[in-house]
């Protein structure tokens, strides 16, 4: 995986942005030349970059190039980002404390994301399946493939079916992480 990002140096950018824990996004910028130049008064702030709806992340330009700014943060920490993700440990994305972001693989970072906003069963990788009429629960296992067990509304009840879903999967979950498998707190326990 290549990222866009690659090509920057950590010396390049302290020469641009200094990491802040006073700024929203995690970074200031270096000094006055570094600052973007045609500005409109309403833009001119202390920090460096901009909050995005749609990623829900601070984002920086450099080089007119738009970057997530938990990323130039652990560049700036000296960290090789080639092929590897960020990790908000706590799962919030706009903070970008250094003490918050760790670098992951994708399939780490995939395993630690929170709940999704359309879940509909309350539990992190539990879902109703209408054709089926059950409730499954879904796991990735140590050797990264996905697994499912699946509980019959018609044989357990709806209520009975989605918890027992939801036990065996935190079941599973906690078993792995007893064996080194890299789930986290928030991951749907």
């Amino acid at each position: 995986m290549k990222n866009k990002d690659s090509h920057l140096t950590q010396s390049e950018l302290e020469k641009i942005f200094v990491y802040s824990e006073k700024s929203p996004s995690g970074l200031k910028y270096a000094n006055k030349e570094a600052e973007p130049k045609n500005r409109k008064p309403h833009e001119i702030k202390d920090w460096a970059g901009w909050f995005d709806k749609a990623s829900q992340y601070f984002i920086v330009k450099y080089k007119n190039t738009d970057y997530p700014a938990h990323r130039i943060i652990m560049i700036l920490a000296g960290h090789n980002l080639e092929g590897k993700c960020i990790d908000h440990i706590n799962g919030i994305k706009t903070d970008n404390r250094i003490e918050n972001l760790r670098v992951a693989t994708p399939h780490i970072n995939r395993l630690n994301q929170v709940k999704r906003i359309n879940n509909v069963s309350g539990y992190t990788g539990v879902s109703y399946h209408k054709n089926s009429k059950c409730w499954v629960a879904r796991w990735t296992d140590s050797d990264r493939k996905e697994q499912c067990k699946a509980f019959s509304v018609k044989k357990f009840g709806n209520d009975e079916a989605k918890k027992l879903a939801a036990n065996f999967r935190r079941q599973k979950i906690l078993e792995l992480r007893e064996n080194g498998h890299e789930y986290t707190e928030r991951h749907g326990l």
